[in-house]
């Protein structure tokens, strides 16, 4: 009897710990379920919102297909007037260059010339203040220079330089009007510049003592010692500026010392020896108790 109890205990517990473990795998698939159906709940909700996604993604492709339909349309419809648009535009482009070019001409011309005639007025100015002139006299000299600056090779503005040049060395403004012409000429002939032939001139004139009206006297003596020795303009300057007043003192003309100066150039003595030496010469031969003056 205790042994038949004793099997009988032991089902009970092995019933009760079957139960158990039953009631635990149950329990396990529950849980097991519960967590597939929440994963297909949200592939359900992923699924759904990526479909209503895909629809608007269609619904605005056919949108946007729709309106480059339209927008090719216009295109061809409006490539002949834009062919034309764009000829008219060439056209347009072209004439307002040709305009900018003319205006940036015209632009440059006259601010040459305005530079011209300010330059121009300047150098009267100038030759207004140093002369001396009165106004008719200056209204003179103003008209002789624009007169030759459109009848010679030089402009106005060269000729007032000359008138300038002129007005230091102490020409009056009548002198000026007389010696013009023939510096005009020793200018072109030596291939100076006129402001430098005024000056070079104008020396040899006050040097030697002469009157105005004598330029074209020195401007011809000038001429032919440049032309038949070795003297230029520098060498002529270098040279008289020592002697020439010695010289008109002796009484020595001008073109007695242009040949005594030609021959010393032609011998290869630099001007400015030349000049001195024949100087000196000069000042012995005037000193009566010289050997060489009484020679």
């Amino acid at each position: 009897m205790a042994g038949a109890e004793q099997k009988i205990i032991d089902v009970k517990i092995k019933g009760v710990n079957d139960l158990l473990k039953l009631k635990k795998a149950l329990k396990d698939l529950k849980d097991e379920q519960k967590k597939v159906t929440e994963v297909n709940k949200e592939s359900e909700k992923e699924w759904k919102d990526k479909e209503r996604a895909i629809d608007k993604a269609t619904v605005k492709i056919k949108q946007n297909r729709k309106a480059l339909l339209a927008q090719t349309s216009a295109q061809k419809k409006s490539t002949s007037s834009g062919k034309k648009m764009g000829a008219s535009m060439l056209k347009m482009a072209a004439t307002i260059t040709a305009v900018i070019g003319t205006v940036r001409v015209l632009s440059r011309v006259f601010v040459s010339a305005f530079k011209t005639f300010t330059d121009f007025e300047f150098s009267m100015a100038k030759v207004r203040a140093i002369s001396g002139a009165t106004t008719q006299q200056f209204m003179e000299l103003t008209e002789s220079a624009k007169e030759l600056g459109r009848t010679t090779f030089f402009t106005a503005t060269q000729v007032a330089e000359l008138q300038v040049n002129f007005s230091k060395l102490g020409f009056s403004a009548d002198e000026i009007l007389k010696v013009q012409a023939a510096t005009l000429d020793l200018a072109m002939a030596t291939g100076s510049d006129l402001a430098r032939a005024a000056t070079v001139a104008g020396s040899a004139v006050r040097g030697f003592g002469l009157d105005a009206s004598q330029a074209g006297r020195v401007v011809d003596v000038m001429a032919v010692a440049f032309t038949s020795s070795a003297l230029d303009i520098e060498k002529w300057q270098t040279s008289m500026t020592k002697v020439s007043a010695i010289a008109a003192g002796m009484g020595v003309d001008i073109e007695g010392v242009a040949a005594v100066m030609g021959t010393l150039s032609d011998t290869g003595i630099e001007a400015s020896i030349a000049g001195t030496s024949l100087r000196n010469i000069f000042l012995k031969m005037s000193n009566p108790t010289e050997a060489l003056a009484k020679r």
